[in-house]
């Protein structure tokens, strides 16, 4: 290890770890305790790294760096990780984390929200938040008497509508629907919920909830319950999808945002996180010279570890105008055949190895919404294995047509799986944020960090490695992939104190008091803004999505920035709510 390259505080926590143990780990002013992570070698702590700025380092053993670009990062290390950070030519210094204690209202102050509420008086009567998420904890006083309905999607019954799945629940049936994952109990808690320490930032908002089945049909058809309660009521409304994926374009041509610019108009608005995925690198890019092959290597986690995927999904686009042929080589070494667009007939070929089943997809452009060229890449584990097999795997690109063309390809696991990433210098730091937050006539959220410490029930403290005051890591960056500027604002998104649903079990590291936990996300952005379009509609009912964007620009700066500029992770920048 060299000593050099550390901190006083990183050298004294090495050496009370090693001479005292992990039972530090709970305790003191630079330790944070061990973290559930993928970390190999315990105790791990979050520090900051300071490097070249464009030092490669997400492949050190015992380490998971949240950040992959600048001179100032910070990241998850076990020991193991702090020695091989030392010992890398592109690291300067390794600073540990330090607790702080946290403040509640934080995320208020931070945009001024207290001062536009004193000037107006606003509070969310007589609006509508939807909550288009995992459910609610009818239960919890801080929605007292305010959840109007819940459309639960996953228990059986007659629907919604002409709808035919789930349950319309109200009244005293309410508590029929729980929140067992807790993620819409905290959303919701942050736009609408009334605690006097803890509250959100409509507290008098009515609340329509849609415990979705998480299709994308689901979703869209709960945006259309929103609104047809808030009709039959005839109240304003604004609905929160702190949810997404990436099987669309990224241009906002998919079907849900489709769905949402044909619903949403005056008093009807819909806010979207940006994702999660800011850190990751599962957005890959390159540019193809005419005649010419490029090969996109791509990792794929190996099947003894946890994580290994069942599937992997690469869906990938290009102009209407390219002509491409596609290809893969497997982790073995075996490929297949370059396929081209197949104008009639199935447009899928499937590929048998003795490791691994390969489907390619290459529709006309007849196929797609936006008329551009898809493709779509399955991967599947061979008959011997229920895993796709880990390694290194090529997506082979030949383009044919006369012209330079740009390909885009995300990359997709299960729920719970590591993610797939694509390699340097394919690997590429935009263009991530997909439906529902590429519609255009969505209000699209980025995540600012306003807090990186808190204790938790217990008394303990802990801390993130997060630095405050910024854009969070984790938060996905724009634009879209035909150029237009999204996230449209930040908000802050970590680490927010919101309410906890009884029916969950989150960590007790991130339970502050009963009732209340703490979570960061742009899940956890979105709904302040929520939120706070509600506080508008409060105002002025008939304002369209294009009326509050505009005010929300013209209230949003960031940092060290003229007013009206636009970065892709920043959007328009933090808003400032006391100006409004």
């Amino acid at each position: 290890m060299n000593y050099k390259k550390l901190s006083a505080g990183m050298s004294a926590l090495i050496e009370e770890i090693q001479f005292q143990g992990t039972a530090m780990m709970t305790a003191g002013p630079r330790a944070v305790p061990l973290a559930n992570d993928d970390i190999t070698a315990p105790p791990a702590v979050y520090a900051y790294v300071r490097c070249n700025p464009d030092a490669h380092l997400k492949e050190v053993p015992g380490v998971r760096m949240h950040a992959q670009r600048g001179k100032v990062r910070t990241s998850l290390v076990s020991i193991e990780g702090v020695d091989n950070l030392s010992e890398h030519d592109d690291v300067h210094l390794i600073t540990p984390a330090v607790m702080l204690k946290p403040l509640n209202d934080v995320a208020g102050v931070r945009t001024d929200l207290p001062v536009y509420k004193t000037r107006t008086g606003g509070s969310g009567r007589g609006v509508i938040i939807g909550v288009v998420d995992s459910g609610i904890d009818a239960l919890h006083p801080a929605f007292a008497g305010r959840i109007h309905s819940i459309w639960d999607q996953t228990i059986t019954g007659a629907g919604w509508g002409t709808t035919n799945y789930g349950t319309v629940l109200s009244g005293a049936t309410l508590p029929v629907s729980s929140d067992t994952n807790g993620h819409g109990t905290h959303v919701a808690g942050t736009a609408a919920g009334d605690d006097g320490q803890f509250g959100g930032v409509a507290p008098e908002a009515d609340i329509v909830v849609v415990k979705t089945n998480f299709l994308n049909l689901g979703i869209g058809d709960g945006i259309r319950y929103v609104f047809a309660v808030a009709d039959q009521l005839d109240r304003p409304a604004v609905v929160n999808l702190s949810l997404g994926g990436h099987h669309d374009a990224h241009d906002g041509s998919d079907d849900l945002s489709a769905l949402i610019e044909e619903r949403t108009g005056p008093g009807r608005i819909v806010a979207a996180a940006a994702g999660n995925e800011g850190g990751d690198d599962i957005h890959g890019m390159a540019v193809i010279p005419s005649g010419q092959t490029v090969e996109i290597t791509f990792t794929v986690p190996p099947t003894s570890q946890p994580g290994a995927t069942p599937f992997v999904r690469l869906n990938g686009w290009y102009g209407a105008h390219a002509e491409c042929e596609i290809s893969v080589q497997t982790s073995s070494g075996n490929a297949t055949p370059f396929q081209p667009v197949i104008p009639a007939g199935p447009p899928s070929q499937t590929y048998n190895f003795a490791n691994a089943v390969v489907r390619i997809t290459t529709p006309p452009t007849a196929a797609t919404p936006n008329g551009d060229h898809r493709f779509l890449v399955e991967l599947n584990p061979g008959p011997f294995s229920s895993f796709v097999q880990g390694g290194a795997w090529r997506l082979r690109v030949r383009n044919n047509g006369e012209a330079e063309t740009r390909v885009d390809i995300w990359s997709i696991v299960p729920q719970g799986a590591r993610d797939v990433r694509f390699n340097a210098p394919f690997n590429h730091d935009g263009v991530k944020i997909g439906s529902p937050g590429c519609a255009e006539q969505a209000i699209t959220v980025a995540a600012f960090t306003s807090r990186n410490a808190w204790t938790d029930a217990s008394g303990v403290a802990r801390a993130v490695g997060l630095p405050v005051d910024t854009i969070s890591d984790f938060s996905s960056p724009g634009p879209l992939r035909n150029g237009v500027a999204k996230p449209d604002v930040t908000a802050p998104g970590a680490m927010i104190v919101s309410c906890l649903s009884s029916q969950s079990s989150p960590p007790a590291s991130n339970v502050v008091t009963s009732g209340f936990r703490v979570n960061a996300g742009t899940s956890m952005a979105c709904p302040f803004i929520t939120g706070l379009v509600a506080l508008l509609l409060q105002a002025d009912r008939a304002l369209a999505t294009d009326d509050i964007k505009t005010m929300l620009r013209a209230h949003s700066r960031i940092p060290g920035a003229p007013a009206g500029a636009f970065d892709p992770q920043w959007g328009f920048g933090l808003i400032d709510a006391g100006g409004l």
